[in-house]
């Protein structure tokens, strides 16, 4: 590939930890070179001390002081909870603004970075999402549950996870029946991230990191977010999320959050069994 990376000879020093620290081993200094190895991650960009190094030709900016301690992020991953109850209140265009600016510094699982965020206020498209989605995965547990499926399906799984199936659409064809909204929660804010669909790619872990950050973002601007798995798995079965989202149709819905201001204030953590740890 072409490296976005412009090499400004005049303030490099020879101090080589743009050259040690290139995970590519793309950068030369004697020769004054990057090779079309560069993966442009801009690890040369972030650890030149004399901005000799630049990304897409703009001037490279001094890191704000890290000031979150441990203890502070601890804290608000305590804090962050599932948000499915919102006000009336819109997300207004600087929170989303910010929001957009804050993902451009995210980590990713690779540099090609082709994740695309789309964000829907619309209320009469949200209204659309809920009824497309709520209906397409109708149709599909309706499908799923039906004797001869069910029986096909014993053959390739165990009996209780057949009858969590069961479970799993009874409970949707209830929540249907009495609320309207319970795929969207009246959220006045829905994010879908999506990537062109591609054989090999890592967009899905991109658009999840891109997310989560989002999530915990979210709630330093008094936000509540809520990762909507209904709104992705119908995407995948019905492209008209795609059409009244105004989404490429060869675009992969990857994640989904809903956003908005939270109606309820929790008081207490949950306690939470630890994930197993193997050390090897």
């Amino acid at each position: 590939m072409i490296s976005p990376i412009h090499f400004i000879q005049d303030r490099c020093t020879d101090c080589g930890l743009c050259e040690a620290d290139c995970p590519a081993l793309a950068i030369s200094i004697s020769e004054a070179h990057i090779s079309s190895d560069c993966i442009a991650c801009g690890h040369c960009v972030a650890i030149c001390p004399h901005a000799a190094m630049q990304f897409n030709g703009d001037e490279p900016h001094a890191l704000p002081t890290q000031s979150v301690k441990a203890d502070d992020f601890e804290a608000l991953a305590k804090n962050v909870r599932s948000v499915r109850n919102f006000t009336d209140k819109d997300v207004s265009l600087e929170d989303i603004r910010h929001i957009v600016d804050m993902l451009a510094q995210c980590p990713s699982a690779s540099n090609n970075r082709n994740v695309e965020i789309t964000v829907v206020t619309d209320k009469n498209k949200i209204r659309d999402i809920e009824r497309i989605t709520s209906d397409t995965l109708y149709s599909f547990f309706k499908t799923l549950t039906r004797p001869i499926i069910k029986a096909v399906l014993s053959l390739f799984i165990a009996k209780k996870e057949v009858k969590k199936l069961d479970y799993y659409a009874q409970n949707f064809r209830i929540k249907r029946t009495r609320n309207k909204e319970f795929i969207t929660y009246n959220a006045p804010a829905i994010i879908l991230f999506h990537a062109p669909k591609l054989p090999i790619q890592s967009s899905s872990a991109d658009a999840h990191i891109w997310a989560t950050y989002t999530s915990l973002y979210a709630k330093t601007r008094g936000l509540g977010a809520c990762f909507n798995g209904f709104i992705e798995q119908a995407a995948k079965r019905n492209k008209h999320i795609h059409s009244v989202c105004e989404i490429n149709s060869t675009h992969e819905i990857l994640c989904v959050l809903l956003l908005g201001h939270p109606a309820v204030k929790y008081t207490h953590e949950v306690s939470r069994e630890k994930p197993k740890c193997t050390f090897v």
